[in-house]
């Protein structure tokens, strides 16, 4: 890395834990050139994060929380088919939380598949995975008009619909709560 920043960026790599934009690609000006400098600075940075992972499980329940009171919010000022999007975002990021705990990626966007892969480590009950179905099945119609035959999605949903799916989402996310308070860290 000292090759491509020289004795100021690597000062300032020191002093700011970050990289400047212009150690990338520095003064180089072939084409040739600039990509082997970026290639050589995308392999550092993936080898320091390999190093130094690091565990974000509770910013990804923080951000889980606040969905959940996003689609609350929405819920009691009458934007429906937004209240069932952010119940399954909340309910998602929880799950995705507790992989994050585990130290595994988690892929895909998919609330039942994402707890149908964690049941191979903690018991999920059908009910929750019976609620995730629910919840998978706003994420894209509940946002794109042309996903119904007619109408936009502000139309398509009801307010029992979104108090429901809140109540799935705050199933999901109590039962990550508690697995993330058992499960052991990386």
């Amino acid at each position: 890395m000292g090759r491509i920043l020289g004795r100021r960026g690597r000062e300032y790599v020191e002093k700011y834990h970050a990289i400047p934009v212009l150690a990338v690609f520095g003064y180089a000006t072939k084409p040739a050139e600039k990509r082997r400098r970026w290639r050589e600075f995308a392999l550092h940075l993936s080898k320091a994060y390999n190093r130094y992972p690091m565990e974000r499980s509770r910013d990804w329940m923080d951000q889980a929380q606040g969905d959940l009171g996003h689609a609350q919010h929405d819920l009691a000022h009458g934007f429906y088919d937004w209240a069932c999007f952010s119940a399954q975002q909340a309910a998602e990021k929880a799950v995705k939380a507790v992989f994050q705990k585990l130290g595994a990626e988690a892929w895909g966007h998919s609330v039942a598949d994402l707890l149908k892969e964690l049941a191979h480590r903690y018991p999920v009950s059908e009910e929750l995975i019976n609620g995730a179905l629910e919840l998978d099945k706003v994420y894209i119609p509940a946002r794109y008009p042309n996903a119904h035959p007619s109408g936009s999605p502000r139309e398509r949903y009801t307010k029992n619909e979104a108090a429901r799916l809140i109540q799935y989402a705050e199933q999901i996310i109590k039962f990550c709560e508690s697995l993330l308070s058992q499960a052991e860290p990386r």
